[in-house]
């Protein structure tokens, strides 16, 4: 009885809170005059690396930071989701997936240009953004920045990073039979060694700009 009732509350917060993602979508949509219809070309030309230019100490060109954000939000979000959501409901989910992704897409593209007009300098120096800062600066409140990164930071854990690893330690692990006497390595190694390997990749990156 308790576990059915934890269920129905599961399933139906979800259902609300997708009903505000897409009642939001829709509102910045209109509001902004569909601004994924009207920015096509100049989202290629940052996709292709046409507005790059060499970027000095300290700085990035925008097409490396699409790519950094895309190797971030994108392959992790949208490729496992996606192939999850397949899994479950079939190959017809794909036509609404696409459908949310479309009046989704403004509210990534308002968050990324708040985040980015309310920077802040440091007392070492260095720029910081974040859509926390983001909420406190436009909304002028600390509790609703605070509730964002509490609200954040487990999404990005499970989403963003324990999920691709244990996709990818399961699916290596299954298709390359590691699992053997010579070579005692199963999903959980795997997921530990590619998850190093993300760290290294990370940090070397972030070093290097």
């Amino acid at each position: 009885m308790e576990q059915e009732l934890l269920s129905t509350l599961v399933a139906n917060a979800a259902m609300i809170l997708a009903g505000l993602l897409l009642v939001t979508g829709l509102t910045l949509t209109i509001y902004l005059r569909f601004p994924q219809l009207r920015y096509p070309f100049l989202g290629l030309k940052l996709i292709v690396g046409t507005l790059d230019w060499f970027g000095s100490k300290g700085k990035i060109t925008p097409g490396r930071a699409f790519a950094a954000s895309t190797l971030s939000s994108m392959i992790p979000g949208a490729f496992l989701g996606t192939l999850l959501a397949i899994l479950i409901a079939g190959p017809g989910v794909l036509i609404w997936i696409w459908i949310a992704s479309f009046f989704l897409s403004p509210m990534h593209f308002v968050l990324a240009t708040l985040a980015h007009r309310n920077r802040s300098r440091t007392s070492s120096g260095s720029i910081s953004g974040s859509v926390s800062g983001a909420v406190r600066g436009m909304l002028r409140s600390r509790w609703l920045s605070i509730l964002s990164g509490i609200f954040f930071l487990p999404a990005a854990i499970a989403v963003g990073a324990c999920l691709p690893v244990a996709f990818l330690g399961g699916a290596a692990s299954g298709t390359f039979s590691l699992q053997n006497a010579s070579f005692p390595l199963g999903p959980t190694g795997i997921g530990f060694l590619a998850a190093i390997a993300l760290v290294f990749m990370a940090a070397g990156g972030i070093r290097r700009i």
